[in-house]
């Protein structure tokens, strides 16, 4: 090795990685030791091969670098060939952890204060530091407790040269020291025979010779040899009270640009026999390790499996009309994961925690699907937006070919006509309306609320006066309810069936309306009057929707729906309403797929909705059923679910949905999470769903839904474009003013009920 340091062209560049670490709960010492082993083994050659002319010698580097808290491992080759192998001996041992190759080392700023050491063993390399570690001890823990407290002007570097020894260098030492302790006889017996058992462990374990540096930045350097001995005691853990120990050598005592010039490039330093650190695979192992406490020192950690995706998913990418949904990477393997839209009919449920990636993964797979709408392929969707991110940044970044299509609200602005009677398309006539009330409310709900609800909903409808307001008035105002009462016809034996379901509490002849105390107190009458003496009551009370629903899924629009702003309840009616609506129209569209017509792919998306999802959705497993059948999709984003979702409607998801995503949740949820995903490896665990990085997930897809991977979603940076949403807000509100004014003028609603 001396020879670089005359000829430094001949320095090898080497290849360098970054390793991103599994955490762990307990420090591994025994893979790490079957590693260093392999790497020894690999690295060692044929006499013939280490002539004395020989230029290039086996050696590898592993490295520590902490920066104010941020900690990344690395090692480094001399080349390639030991490079690969070091990569393939790492994830052998630890099947989680990921290695890229980075295109050069960190660089290193000697124009900042620093100071550096080096560590010699105190005795004779053949004495072991210590003979095993038991697996409650990390040997880095004061490293990464020390690194972990560093300020921004700090940083530490730890470098372990390694380079296989071979029998015949070290066994005279070894010779030497046992026949030494053979003939101590001033020594307890056994004393001698502890070091004796010890002295033969080590001769018998491969060994390498080791160069430890340590290199610390601070503001002066004064501070920085106090960081650089601080860093040096940091390896303490590793030595044993019987036999050797770490003895620092200091700054002052080195040839300062030597040192430099040596760390910089990775090379052995000039040295005597005497100062040879020999250390078996065992003591490599502690000494350069993979850590079992990352999460304490901000290292670069991935803290979760990296499953890859299976081959049918894989295949995806090759597959015409896909959407993309992120790449699958582990180490240099990386798969880019599309979607057949085909498969998008399948219901889709998303968990994370609020900023995990769910809104960002919603925006590219969603982008990607309206931007590959037809003619012949009209695709469309309906959004619920709960928070105003999702739409605001949907309406940024839609194409402008696409505006045309698109109907968008702020209900906050509570001024777009969102009428729930009025619908679009022919519907049942069993008072709708009353449901959606009805499942706000379903607990307080009596054997006869539901009753007088949906009759009074129906009479309306039947008379095309359709309105909370007056549906309030019925109850309220008897004359106004014997109005009703009188216009419903005797023209069928449904309306005559109506009637007399309305005598019961309205009675002509005397004038008398008796509706039930149960009715009158229920808390949907109370909701009633306060929606229509508020704001919600303007947009509920218009003659019209603006949001024309069969129009919208027959000819592929896109309809978003942005609720920010409003309160728990009033978001809760408005998602109740429309998931009513999908529902009704699941049957004309059953009536289409079994007569083989086409039916528009049209997904529902229901942003952050386990608040709401159990209660506007009371038939779980059937409504998902009839939804992938009718290819309406349910697109589910959930931020919570224990304690949100009952366990019977969290089965109906799991059983239901055929495309399950989980972003990084909280530990409560990771545990339902991870039984109702598990796959049949087993292999992904709940604390991997708690502590999977922002932008990663975890996915089960329809080509193979017994196999889960881990996909990454690219970032997606949008800035919303408030004049291009209030462009497209207006020209919303426009359409709809437009029916609206014409409705309001004398033409009524067409109604042809479904028979």
């Amino acid at each position: 090795m001396k020879r670089f340091h005359l000829m430094p062209f001949a320095i090898p560049k080497g290849v360098y990685y970054k390793l991103t670490i599994q955490a762990g709960d307990k420090p591994k010492y025994k893979p790490m030791a079957q590693v260093w082993n392999q790497m020894i083994r690999f690295m060692k050659r044929r006499w013939y091969e280490r002539m004395p002319f020989l230029v290039q010698e086996p050696w590898v580097a592993w490295e520590v670098h902490g920066h104010a808290g941020n900690t990344q491992y690395g090692c480094w080759a001399s080349n390639r060939v030991y490079g690969e192998r070091m990569v393939d001996s790492l994830q052998s041992a630890y099947p989680d952890i990921q290695v890229n190759p980075a295109e050069k080392p960190p660089a290193i700023d000697y124009t900042r204060p620093h100071s550096g050491t080096r560590l010699l063993l105190q005795y004779d390399y053949a004495l072991p530091l210590n003979v095993a570690y038991p697996d409650d001890l990390e040997t880095h823990a004061n490293l990464l407790e020390l690194i972990s407290q560093l300020r921004e002007d700090q940083s530490v570097i730890c470098q372990f040269l390694i380079r296989p020894m071979y029998d015949h260098q070290v066994d005279g030492a070894f010779s030497r020291a046992i026949r030494d302790i053979k003939r101590d006889k001033r020594a307890p017996s056994g004393e001698n025979q502890l070091y004796l058992q010890a002295l033969q462990a080590k001769k018998n374990r491969m060994k390498a010779e080791v160069v430890i540096r340590i290199l610390a930045f601070d503001r002066t350097r004064e501070d920085a040899d106090q960081l650089a001995d601080q860093c040096s005691k940091a390896f303490s853990w590793m030595e044993h009270s019987h036999f050797n120990r770490f003895q620092i050598r200091e700054w002052w005592q080195t040839i300062k640009p030597l040192y430099r010039f040596e760390f910089s490039n990775r090379i052995f330093p000039f040295r005597l026999k005497k100062n040879m650190v020999i250390l078996g695979d065992q003591e490599l192992a502690g000494l350069a390790r993979v850590p079992a406490m990352p999460r304490t020192a901000f290292i670069h950690h991935q803290n979760m499996q990296l499953p890859l995706a299976p081959k049918e998913v894989q295949k995806g990418a090759k597959k015409p009309d896909t959407v993309f949904l992120g790449v699958n990477a582990r180490g240099p393997i990386e798969n880019k994961i599309h979607l057949p839209i085909d498969h998008l009919a399948e219901n889709m449920v998303i968990f994370g925690r609020d900023g995990m990636g769910k809104t960002t993964f919603l925006l590219h797979w969603l982008l990607d699907f309206l931007e590959q709408r037809t003619d012949e392929n009209r695709y469309g969707c309906t959004v619920l937006d709960m928070d105003g991110s999702l739409s605001d940044r949907l309406l940024t970044k839609l194409p402008e070919k696409l505006h045309p299509y698109v109907t968008t609200a702020r209900f906050r602005d509570w001024k777009f006509p969102f009428n729930p009677f009025d619908i679009d398309f022919p519907q049942a006539e069993y008072g709708f309306v009353g449901e959606i009330l009805r499942r706000l409310d379903a607990e307080f709900w009596g054997p006869q609320v539901p009753d007088g609800f949906m009759m009074t909903a129906t009479a309306l409808d039947l008379l095309d006066k359709g309105s909370y307001w007056n549906m309030q008035r019925v109850f309220e105002d008897p004359d106004y309810a014997k109005a009703i009462y009188d216009g419903v016809p005797e023209d069928s034996d449904r309306n005559r069936s109506l009637r007399e379901q309305l005598r019961k509490y309205i009675h002509p002849e005397t004038g008398v309306v008796n509706w039930p105390k149960e009715l009158v107190r229920s808390p949907s009458l109370t909701r009633l009057r306060l929606w229509n003496s508020g704001p919600m009551g303007h947009i509920l009370n218009q003659r019209t929707d603006g949001f024309r629903w069969l129009k919208a899924i027959n000819e592929g629009h896109i309809q978003i729906l942005d609720l920010a702003g409003l309160t728990y309840d009033q978001k809760k009616l408005i998602a109740a309403k429309v998931f009513m609506i999908f529902e009704i129209f699941s049957y004309p569209r059953e009536m289409k797929r079994m007569q083989g017509q086409l039916l528009p792919l049209h997904p529902i998306i229901l942003d952050e909705g386990s608040y709401y999802i159990q209660d506007i959705m009371p038939n779980m497993y059937g409504f998902l059923k009839d939804f992938t059948n009718n290819r309406t999709p349910l697109i589910l984003s959930a931020s919570a679910v224990k304690d949100y979702v009952s366990p019977q409607v969290l089965d109906s998801l799991f059983r239901q949905a055929g495309n399950i995503i989980s972003f990084q949740v909280s530990p409560t949820d990771a545990q339902v999470i991870a039984r109702g995903m598990k796959d049949r490896a087993g292999q992904v665990t709940a604390k991997d769903y708690e502590w999977i990085l922002p932008h990663h997930s975890y996915m089960k897809l329809v080509p193979k839904k017994d196999a889960i991977f881990v996909n990454k979603t690219p970032e997606l940076k949008i800035v919303p474009d408030e004049k291009k949403i209030q462009h497209l807000l207006d020209q919303s509100y426009e359409k709809a003013m437009e029916y609206e004014l014409e409705r309001r003028a004398n033409k009524p609603r067409k109604h042809t009920p479904i028979v």
